[in-house]
């Protein structure tokens, strides 16, 4: 029989005498496994396999051992998977909130925002934000938005539904809107006014101003969400706590990926917010604030904040990931996991 890898064979012949004595042909193993390429180590499934033939074949009670380490192992990962699916019951929870709360996916004809209204919230929210610049010494052209014709940049979907979501980019400064995003007219002008938050964040760091490098303005303050928030919290947050046996280490790492999701967060919270008062400046002008009840103006200053679940949700990934591995005993102490290198110490220490 060959080996199955170079760690086997080193094994084999650095124990050569005590495998012999125990019935181990050394030799007829060197013989076999001459002139083949052998990795460094084998995977698990195939040393084991080779070795527990090895082990039936010269005492039942080793083979039984093995055979239960063996289904132990492959409970563990069983368990693993089950802990991953409950890391993930958080995102699917932002996907399913997503499709129910923020899109009209059963609406093969999505309507888009009509365009009176959506010109009287961005002219109400513009006459504002160019008295909120001139305060700070920002000139109208100079602001987060960019301006086409004297007026905002705020694109809006074709003909043709989209599942695109609604955003700001910082980097042109424009706000894009969507045909799928929002389930009726109210909800789509939250959305905008939400985006147009965002614009009001990057007021005084734009590609305009003159803080625009420095470290949280504008371009660095995008590239920091980006590579904090939306890649490294995710990274530590999920493959931290998932690979470590440390429940200590997997809490830190659960915690550091939580905490990663604060920029993004803090991102958020301020345009819903912004957004808001965009609404109500709206509504006021608009007449259609005195019309409507205490419960139905809370509701209506609402709709910018609707978005902010889909990240609060993502946010509890991290806590999720280390709740389901704890759960499911990921961190209570498992035998070593070297199937291969176990069998060839049992059979070490087998005495005829």
């Amino acid at each position: 029989m060959p080996y199955k890898s170079e760690a086997q064979r080193k094994y084999f012949n650095a124990n050569r005498k005590k495998l012999e004595a125990e019935g181990v042909d050394v030799a007829e193993w060197n013989s076999s496994s001459k002139g083949k390429k052998l990795p460094e180590k084998a995977k698990k499934t195939a040393a084991a396999i080779a070795l527990l033939k090895l082990a039936e074949s010269k005492d039942e009670s080793v083979s039984s051992r093995l055979t239960d380490r063996l289904a132990q192992f492959s409970k563990d990962k069983s368990k693993d998977l089950l802990s991953n699916a409950i890391g993930l019951t958080p995102f699917l929870g932002s996907q399913m909130y997503a499709g129910r709360y923020l899109m009209d996916p059963g609406n093969p004809y999505p309507t888009q925002l009509h365009g009176g209204k959506k010109n009287a919230l961005i002219n109400s929210w513009f006459k504002s934000e160019k008295a909120r610049g001139a305060a700070s010494g920002i000139p109208a052209d100079k602001l987060g938005i960019k301006l086409e014709g004297g007026r905002p940049a705020v694109a809006s979907t074709g003909r043709k539904a989209t599942y695109t979501p609604a955003h700001y980019d910082p980097w042109d400064r424009t706000v894009s809107i969507t045909k799928r995003m929002g389930r009726n007219q109210d909800h789509k002008l939250g959305i905008l006014a939400h985006e147009l938050g965002h614009a009001e964040q990057y007021r005084k760091s734009n590609p305009t101003s003159k803080n625009w490098k420095s470290l949280f303005g504008g371009r660095n303050r995008g590239i920091l969400e980006g590579i904090i928030s939306h890649r490294l919290a995710p990274l530590v947050g999920v493959a931290g706590p998932s690979l470590t046996s440390d429940e200590g280490t997997a809490q830190t790492y659960a915690a550091l990926g939580t905490l990663g999701q604060a920029p993004i967060l803090a991102s958020e919270f301020g345009a819903s917010a912004r957004g808001s008062r965009t609404l109500v400046n709206y509504a006021k002008k608009s007449g259609l604030w005195k019309n409507k009840s205490a419960l139905e103006k809370l509701k209506f200053a609402g709709k910018s904040w609707t978005g902010v679940p889909t990240y609060l949700l993502t946010a509890a990934i991290a806590l999720a990931t280390y709740l389901g591995y704890k759960a499911t005993g990921g961190y209570a102490k498992r035998p070593e996991n070297n199937i291969s290198n176990e069998i060839s110490n049992m059979l070490a220490r087998k005495k005829n």
